[in-house]
C-alpha cells in the first residue's frame, strides 16, 4: 500500500511519458511515502482532456495493482479506492482535481468514520439557503469487482429537504458522471428511481455516455398512460 520512488515514476511512464511527477515524504522517511503526486496540468484543461489523462493513469494503476475495490467520485474530482481486508486495513486512493492527478493511502477505518459523521451530521444551509451536496466527501461510489472489503457501515444517503435542494443534488450527481462514469464504467450506463405519492411508478432517471441522459416519467394521479420524455 505504499510506493517507493521507482515505482511511482514507472507508474507514470506507463500512463504518459511526458507526465510530471512529483513525490511528496514525510521528514525523515523518503523513500516512502503517503501521497504521491503523478500529473500536474501547467494550466487548467478542458474537461475532455482532464478526463482523458485521468482515464490513462487509471488504466495504468490498475495494470500494476489490479482493479479496484470501490469505484465513485465527486465534484472535485474522481475518488477511487483499493481496500484491504482486516481490523487494521488500508485505503489506497487515486484522486484527482482539476490540475491534479495523486495516490494517497491511510487508515481505512479513519477515513470511513469521517465520512459517515460527515453524511449523517453534515449541515445544511437551512430550507431557504443552499444545501450541502456538492460538499459531502463523495457524490456516488460504486463498489467493484475488485479484491478488498467495504466498509463496515455505508452511509444512509443523504435526503434533500426542499425541490431546490433536490435539483441541486441531481445537478451534482449529472456533472460527476458526465466526467467520471466514461472512464470508470466504460460502455455502461447508471440508473436510479425517484419514488412519488403523486406519480405511478416514480421518476427513473439514466445516463448513458452513449444516449446521453434519459428521463422515465410514470402516470400522474388522473392520467390514462404513462408517459416518455427525454
Amino acid at each position: 500500500m505504499e510506493f517507493d520512488e521507482t515505482q511511482a515514476r514507472a507508474l507514470i511512464k506507463t500512463a504518459d511519458p511526458d507526465g510530471q511527477v512529483i513525490l511528496i515524504g514525510s521528514a525523515g522517511h523518503h523513500d516512502r511515502y503517503n501521497r504521491l503526486q503523478l500529473y500536474s496540468f501547467a494550466t487548467a484543461p478542458a474537461l475532455e482532456q482532464r478526463r482523458d489523462v485521468f482515464g490513462e493513469i487509471f488504466r495504468a494503476v490498475c495494470g500494476v495493482i489490479g482493479e479496484p475495490t470501490i469505484l465513485g467520485g465527486g465534484p472535485n474530482g474522481p475518488d477511487v479506492r483499493w481496500r484491504n481486508a482486516g481490523p487494521r486495513a488500508r485505503v489506497l486512493r487515486l484522486r484527482a482535481d482539476t490540475r491534479n492527478i495523486w495516490i494517497e493511502t491511510g487508515l481505512a477505518e479513519e477515513l470511513e468514520d469521517e465520512e459517515l459523521t460527515t453524511f449523517e451530521h453534515g449541515g445544511f444551509g437551512g430550507s431557504s439557503g443552499p444545501s450541502d451536496f456538492p460538499h459531502l466527501p463523495y457524490t456516488w461510489q460504486l463498489i467493484h469487482l475488485g479484491p478488498g472489503d467495504t466498509a463496515e457501515y455505508l452511509p444512509g444517503g443523504r435526503l434533500a429537504s426542499t425541490l431546490p435542494h433536490l435539483q441541486e443534488a441531481l445537478k451534482t450527481l449529472v456533472k460527476v458522471w458526465i466526467e467520471q462514469l466514461p472512464i470508470q464504467q466504460p460502455g455502461k450506463k447508471a440508473t436510479f428511481t425517484i419514488a412519488s405519492s403523486g406519480i405511478k411508478g416514480g421518476l427513473s432517471f439514466a445516463y448513458d455516455p452513449a444516449k446521453g441522459i434519459l428521463l422515465r416519467i410514470g402516470s400522474r394521479t388522473g392520467d390514462s398512460v404513462d408517459g416518455l420524455r427525454r
